[in-house]
């Protein structure tokens, strides 16, 4: 019984893996990317099982504007329990877009599932780093 669980686990984890893989197998990297609401929520969905396993909750709010000194930020309000990521309207490729929007969930797990963390760029941000490279992704602080 423990061997099939064990088994059906490592299957969830490489269909989830295959489905991040697949996406970014097709990525033109010349190419700019230009994110949307419905798109941006969706591939939070498919990073948040591929990366956290599900344990991020929905974000309450995308929003897609033009930004200064930032290609996008995450903000949480503890007052009304409102999680909000902004991204500025265009990217240089959908490889960037998708290792900011990774970044951005990072500081979302951080103020959701970590007490005392302040969500800054500290140990506990970049312990994610080894789970983003097996993914095919960057996590770093400059992009």
């Amino acid at each position: 019984m423990i061997e099939f669980l064990a088994s059906q686990k490592q299957q969830e984890y490489m269909a989830r893996y295959k489905k991040l893989a697949t996406i970014l197998r097709d990525v033109d990297y010349k190419k700019p990317y230009k994110p949307n609401k419905s798109n941006t929520e969706m591939f939070f969905n498919i990073l948040n099982y591929a990366i956290f396993n599900g344990k991020l909750s929905p974000i309450d709010k995308f929003s897609i504007r033009r930004i200064r000194d930032a290609l996008a930020y995450y903000e949480y309000d503890e007052e009304t329990d409102i999680a909000q990521m902004t991204f500025k309207p265009k990217f240089k490729n959908m490889k960037q877009f998708l290792d900011i929007l990774g970044h951005e969930m990072v500081h979302h797990y951080q103020i959701t599932h970590q007490q005392k963390c302040s969500g800054n760029h500290n140990s506990y941000f970049f312990k994610w780093k080894k789970k983003f490279e097996q993914m095919g992704l960057d996590l770093k602080v400059r992009y």
